[in-house]
C-alpha cells in the first residue's frame, strides 16, 4: 500500500502566512526616514501615527488627526484609516478561512473565488494609498504656494514594510487560490498484488501447486523526471520577476527600474528614494513607460506560477504530463515573447523620454536607452525559463517511456499422490470374521460376506 502525499491540504498553511505578513504590515511605518548626518528618525503610520526622534525635538509620537491638522489633510487621513482597517479586516478573514481549513471545517474549494477577491483588495490598498496622499499631497503644496510637486519618497525617505506587505500577502493569496483550482486532490491509493495458487493434474504430476508472482522489469525513465526542467524554468523566472530589468551604477549615480513599475535611485549627496513610475512627473512619458512594463510582467508572473503548479502536480502523480505538454511548451513561448515584448517597448518609451530630457542641450545628441542603463535579470530570467520550459515539453513528447514487458516468475511445489496397493501374500484374512481368503481377486468374503476393500 502507497499513499500519495496529497499537498493541496497544506495551501491553509501559505493561506496563514499570508495574512499574518498582512496583519503585521498594519501596525509596520508605511514609510520612514533617517538621516545619516543628523541621526534624526522619522516613521509614519497609514492609519496616521507619526514617530520623530531627533537631537533637538527628542522623541515625539503625534496622531494627525488629534494635532490640530489643516482641514484640507483630514481627508487623506480618514481614507487612509479606512484603508487601513480594510487591510486589517482582509487580513483576520484570512486568518481565519486558513484555520477552519485546517480544522477541516470548510474546504479550500468553495473558498477559491473568495479568496482571490481579498488577494485583489490586499494588492490594490498600497496603490490606493499611494494616489490618495499624492493628491493630497499636491493640493497641500497648492494651498501654501509651495514650487514642486509633492513626492512620497524623496531624499531620504523609503518606503516601510506597511507598503511592501499588502503586494506579498496578496500575490500567496492568489498563489492558494489558483493552485487550489488546478491541483486535483489525492486520495489514498491502494497498490495490491495477488498471490494465485494454480492445481493442475497432469499424467505424469497429478497434482501441481503452483505459484505465480508477477514481476515488473522496468528500465529507467527519464520522462518521469521532465518536471524537474519545468519546475526549474517557472522558479529562475518568478525570481527574475522581483528583481530589477534594467539598471544604471555610474560613478555617483544609481538607478534601478522594475518591470512592473517600481524604481529606485540613489545620488550621492541627494539621498535615495523609491518611487512608482506611473505617480512620477511628467505624466505624459511615465504613464506609456509603465505601460510598456506591467503587461509583460503580468504574463511573466502568471506563466511562471502555472508553470510551477504544473510541474508539482506531475511530481505528486496529480496531473499526466501528456496532457500538460501543449501548455508547457505554450508557457515557455508567452515568456520569452513577453520579455522580447518587454525590450520593444521599454525601448520606443524610454528613447522618448530621453529625448524630452535631451531637448535644448544641443542638436545631433542622440542617445539609445542601452546606451545608458544595462539590461537585468527580469529580461534574462523569461529567456532562461522559457527555453527550459520548451525543452520540457518537448522532451515529453519525444521520449518514450523505458518500459519491459512484464514477466512470470514461476514457483513449483510438486505434490505427489501415489494409489496404494494391497499386497497379498498366500493367505490373507477377512477383517470381519477373520475367515481365510486365498485369492485377492475376491470381493466379498465367503464366510459373512463383508465387502472387500483392496
Amino acid at each position: 500500500m502507497r499513499k500519495i502525499k496529497d499537498i493541496k491540504k497544506y495551501l491553509w498553511i501559505i493561506l496563514l502566512i499570508s495574512g499574518i505578513i498582512l496583519i503585521i504590515s498594519v501596525f509596520t511605518p508605511v514609510s520612514f526616514s533617517i538621516s545619516p548626518i543628523s541621526g534624526s528618525e522619522y516613521y509614519v503610520w497609514m492609519w496616521g501615527l507619526s514617530y520623530s526622534n531627533s537631537e533637538f525635538s527628542g522623541i515625539i509620537f503625534s496622531f494627525i488627526l488629534l494635532s490640530d491638522p489643516l482641514l484640507i489633510m483630514i481627508p487623506m487621513v480618514i481614507l487612509n484609516i479606512i484603508i487601513s482597517l480594510v487591510v486589517l479586516v482582509t487580513s483576520i478573514t484570512l486568518i481565519v478561512i486558513g484555520n477552519r481549513i485546517r480544522t477541516g471545517r470548510i474546504i479550500i474549494k468553495d473558498k477559491e473565488n473568495h479568496i482571490i477577491k481579498l488577494a485583489v483588495i490586499m494588492i490594490m490598498a498600497p496603490i490606493i494609498y499611494v494616489i490618495v496622499t499624492i493628491i493630497f499631497g499636491n493640493m497641500y503644496y497648492d494651498y501654501f504656494g509651495i514650487i514642486g510637486d509633492f513626492k512620497l519618497w524623496e531624499g531620504s525617505s523609503n518606503p516601510g514594510f506597511a507598503f511592501f506587505g499588502p503586494f506579498i500577502g496578496g500575490t500567496l493569496a492568489i498563489s492558494v487560490a489558483v493552485a487550489s483550482k488546478k491541483m486535483i486532490p489525492v486520495k489514498l491509493v491502494n497498490f495490491t498484488q495477488e498471490k494465485k495458487e494454480i492445481i493442475t493434474n497432469t499424467p505424469i504430476q497429478p497434482v501441481t501447486n503452483t505459484l505465480i508472482k508477477p514481476i515488473t522489469n522496468r528500465a529507467l525513465n527519464f520522462k518521469k523526471y521532465i518536471w524537474i526542467i519545468v519546475l526549474i524554468g517557472g522558479i529562475i523566472t518568478i525570481i527574475s520577476f522581483f528583481t530589477p530589468a534594467f539598471y544604471v551604477n555610474l560613478l555617483q549615480v544609481e538607478e534601478y527600474f522594475w518591470m512592473w513599475g517600481l524604481h529606485y535611485g540613489n545620488i550621492t549627496g541627494y539621498g535615495a528614494n523609491f518611487s512608482l513610475i506611473p505617480l512620477e512627473n511628467p505624466f505624459i512619458y511615465m504613464i506609456p513607460i509603465f505601460l510598456a512594463g506591467i503587461f509583460p510582467a503580468l504574463l511573466i508572473i502568471i506563466s511562471s506560477i502555472m508553470l510551477i503548479v504544473i510541474a508539482n502536480g506531475i511530481r505528486n502523480g496529480i496531473s499526466d504530463l501528456i496532457y500538460y505538454e501543449n501548455r508547457i511548451i505554450g508557457y515557455g513561448i508567452t515568456l520569452i515573447s513577453a520579455s522580447v515584448i518587454f525590450i520593444i517597448s521599454i525601448s520606443i518609451t524610454m528613447n522618448n523620454f530621453i529625448e524630452y530630457l535631451l531637448y535644448g542641450f544641443g542638436d545631433g545628441i542622440t542617445l539609445d536607452i542601452w546606451d545608458i542603463y544595462q539590461p537585468g535579470f527580469a529580461v534574462i530570467g523569461p529567456f532562461i525559463g522559457g527555453v527550459l520550459a520548451i525543452i520540457g515539453g518537448i522532451a515529453s513528447k519525444t521520449i518514450k517511456p523505458g518500459e519491459k514487458p512484464n514477466s512470470i516468475q514461476e514457483m513449483k511445489n510438486y505434490i505427489t499422490k501415489m494409489p496404494r496397493e494391497n499386497k497379498m501374500g498366500k493367505f490373507n484374512y477377512c477383517p470381519e470374521c477373520g475367515q481365510e481368503l486365498f485369492h485377492k481377486e475376491y470381493k466379498f468374503c465367503s464366510n459373512c460376506g463383508f465387502e472387500l476393500r483392496i
